[in-house]
Formats: C-alpha cells, sequence, structure tokens
C-alpha cells in the first residue's frame, strides 16, 4: 500500500515545529499551506499540496471556520 494521501500526525510535528493543533493551524495559516480543520479541531494537510501532486495548486487557499465580518 502507498502513502496516505494527508500527512501524518509526526509529519505534521516535523512540518510545523508543534505538537499541539492550535499551533500547527497557526503555523500552517502564517505560512499560506492550505489545509483542512477536522471535527477533532486538528490540522489536515494534503500530502499533495506539499509535493506538488495532481491536487496541488500554486494558489494555496487556507480553509478556517472563522467568520469574516470585514465581508458585511
Amino acid at each position: 500500500m502507498g502513502e496516505s494521501i494527508i500527512l501524518t500526525e509526526n509529519e505534521l510535528k516535523s512540518l510545523t515545529g508543534y505538537m499541539i493543533a492550535s499551533k500547527q493551524i497557526r503555523w500552517l495559516e502564517n505560512n499560506n499551506i492550505s489545509h483542512y480543520v477536522n471535527g477533532a479541531q486538528k490540522p489536515v494537510v494534503l500530502r499533495s499540496t506539499l509535493t506538488g501532486g495532481q491536487n496541488s495548486s500554486n494558489n494555496i487557499t487556507v480553509i478556517s471556520k472563522k467568520p469574516n465580518f470585514e465581508a458585511l
């Protein structure tokens, strides 16, 4: 079986330098790395985002649950 399509917890720790999910999310946002936040409030990063696979994009979008009050 091949690699998972998402980074493992250890890979996220290595990438961000943080063990705590909220700090990982903040680091990913500050570095403009596209990610999702799962139901356990942990970041999920697609491997293709970093490796340039077919699903990656040069226009990285950060997915955030925070409301954009400036849009009102």
